[in-house]
């Protein structure tokens, strides 16, 4: 559980307002659709948060590789 919280913690220090409720909409398991509607912002806003996210995962190590 103290990796994980860290994980975390290390993951939303770069966010800034909208992209740490994007991401949080997105761990709650909210679809891509259902977040753009509930901030307020385009589809493509939220799969660059996502992308941003998932990189910055892949460059610490963790995450599934993309094919």
């Amino acid at each position: 559980m103290a990796t994980l919280t860290e994980t975390l913690d290390q993951l939303f220090a770069g966010l800034e307002g909208r992209e740490r409720q994007i991401i949080e909409l997105l761990l709650q398991g909210l679809g891509v659709e259902e977040v753009r509607r509930q901030i307020g912002c385009g589809e493509r806003t939220v799969r660059r948060v996502r992308d941003r996210v998932r990189q910055k995962l892949r460059d610490m190590g963790l995450g599934a590789e993309q094919s």
